[in-house]
């Protein structure tokens, strides 16, 4: 839910960026929120579909949007929050959308709003920083890597996932850490990766999250997890990181074998290691997706809503199930899965209550992956309004 939108190419697997006359420009990168979807094309436009209760599509309303509507460009990279989102622009600039209840979008969202609280809502974007390369947005917490590779952190602290020592929500942006390369954000915790290769963690490790041996305890400050470690994402109670040689390994919950086929379906507090030969890996709530370098796409976990594309038979998948082949990019939301492949599509299975597989309706769920077709970008619309609404 919470790791940085980007490109991942695995073995030399690339999307087919060119396109018929016509088509619009193919995906290139997700994230998925709770019950919100978005969607990264190769031109830079950032498409939103899904719950928007909170505004957290975007688009200047509160309507849920079952099919995806541009909502920025010149994008290079977002990430969703649970009901919330944030994109990084061309110019370094962080915007974001959605709920403010912990101040998560900074202070001009508060300013634009009704400050804080369950109620605080900004459906239209706003300038959260500036100069920055990384972002990573969980529950109620906001993370972002500055150019220099310092990390910054608002929104909630009450478990500590800001890592500046204290359980109090600041008012403006705390500095975390430095020399910071990578970072993710769980449900109330946060997972960093330095230049060095090392992984750090702080805030809740109320099922073993962070990967320190203990569990049902809280980090003020981080701490040390692991080296040599290549890639980071965190899910409700479990955390997922690839080693630097390709392993993966996982921590925490397992409740529905979202750590893989550990003989132990409780917390697991000691990394366990995962699988081999894997480029990338994204946590959903319960469900967990792993890319190998071949580009095979796999999952396990809770599959109840269709989550794991493998028809909704099982409740729980703790063996891995293999979803797609020659796939370049995922995400993993709350109850919903997106990839898209090679030829440029993009798909969806699972949970759609709000229309976040963007396949144009609102059924519960699909439990097989479905293709999603996106609408034909552009500044403006017939009419000569832009469907944009950020600057």
């Amino acid at each position: 839910m919470s790791a940085l939108l980007g490109l991942t190419v695995a073995a030399g697997i690339s999307p087919a960026l060119s396109r018929a006359a016509g088509e619009p420009p193919p995906a290139v990168a997700l994230a998925a929120g709770s019950f919100h979807t978005l969607v990264l094309l190769a031109d830079g436009t950032l498409l939103a579909a899904g719950s928007n209760r909170y505004g957290q599509l975007g688009d200047g309303t509160t309507l849920h949007r079952p099919v995806p509507v541009p909502v920025a460009e010149r994008v290079v990279a977002a990430v969703a929050g649970s009901n919330y989102s944030l994109f990084i622009k061309e110019n370094g600039t962080l915007w974001g959308a959605g709920s403010n209840h912990r101040g998560q979008l900074g202070e001009a969202a508060t300013e634009a709003g009704e400050g804080t609280g369950p109620d605080a809502i900004c459906p239209r974007p706003v300038q959260v920083a500036a100069d920055v390369v990384a972002a990573a947005a969980g529950v109620g917490h906001t993370l972002f890597i500055t150019r220099g590779g310092v990390l910054w952190g608002l929104g909630c602290n009450e478990n500590g996932e800001l890592g500046d020592g204290t359980r109090t929500d600041p008012p403006r942006p705390v500095q975390v850490a430095t020399q910071v390369v990578a970072v993710a954000a769980g449900h109330a915790n946060t997972f960093f990766i330095k230049a060095d290769g090392t992984l750090w963690g702080t805030g809740s490790n109320r099922s073993g999250q962070l990967g320190i041996g203990t569990e049902g305890n809280i980090q003020l400050r981080p701490v040390q997890v692991a080296t040599r470690v290549a890639a980071v994402s965190a899910g409700l109670h479990h955390t997922l990181f690839i080693g630097e040689d390709g392993t993966l390994w996982g921590a925490g919950s397992n409740t529905f074998g979202q750590l893989g086929g550990s003989s132990q379906t409780g917390n697991l507090p000691h990394p366990v290691r995962v699988a081999k030969d894997v480029a990338a890996v994204a946590a959903g709530k319960l469900h967990t997706l792993y890319l190998n370098k071949d580009g095979a796409l796999w999952g396990m976990g809770a599959s109840g809503l269709g989550q794991l594309g493998e028809g909704g038979r099982k409740i729980a998948c703790p063996r891995p199930v293999q979803l797609s082949t020659q796939v370049v990019t995922m995400a993993a939301g709350t109850g919903h899965t997106l990839f898209a492949t090679t030829d440029g599509i993009l798909w969806a299975t699972g949970w759609n209550r709000y229309g976040e597989l963007g396949d144009g309706r609102e059924q519960h769920r699909r439990t097989t992956p479905w293709p999603v077709r996106f609408p034909v970008t552009g500044r403006e619309d017939a009419r000569g309004r832009s469907p944009l609404v950020t600057p």
